[in-house]
């Protein structure tokens, strides 16, 4: 009989360690779930919510951009720099309103500015682009390096 009854607790052992491992991995997936989640929502509120429309060309080993910013006004300028590190390249845009335009003839009118940069780097470098000093959404539009990049046409939709 206690030979009957050693199985009995042996099975018994058994089961409660397979329950326990069953529940603990359950758990985990459920932890590992909702970490995945946050971070997700994490990801989407620190997106830029601002976006740059811009022509993208590599060609003959250099990257082109021709861009379009919208400034608060035409009595607006504004910079363009390329800042390179070992990881990304910035294209570092810079707008402030101009010291000698005479505040009665600015108008507040959003106003679109142009802006064109271009240098050398490899087809795959990536690239990220900042409005005074924050990170924007680089929408690119690629051309094809036989066409002339500032004939090309974009269609934004919305």
């Amino acid at each position: 009989m206690s030979k009957k009854l050693s199985i009995i607790v042996a099975v018994v052992v058994i089961l409660a360690f397979t329950a326990v491992a069953i529940y603990s991995q359950e758990r985990a997936d459920k932890i590992d779930y909702s970490l995945e989640r946050q971070k997700a929502l994490d990801e989407v509120s620190n997106r830029p919510n601002i976006t740059v429309n811009t022509k993208h060309q590599y060609k003959d080993g250099r990257h082109i951009y021709l861009g379009y910013l919208e400034v608060p006004s035409p009595c607006y300028s504004h910079n363009v720099e390329i800042k390179k590190s070992e990881e990304i390249t910035e294209i570092a845009i810079t707008y402030q309103e101009d010291p000698s335009a005479k505040s009665e003839n600015c108008i507040q009118m959003i106003t679109e500015k142009t802006f064109k940069v271009s240098f050398e780097g490899a087809e795959d470098e990536d690239i990220i682009a900042t409005l005074n000093g924050e990170t924007v959404n680089l929408n690119q539009f690629e051309i094809d390096p036989d066409e002339d990049i500032e004939e090309a046409d974009i269609f934004i939709k919305g």
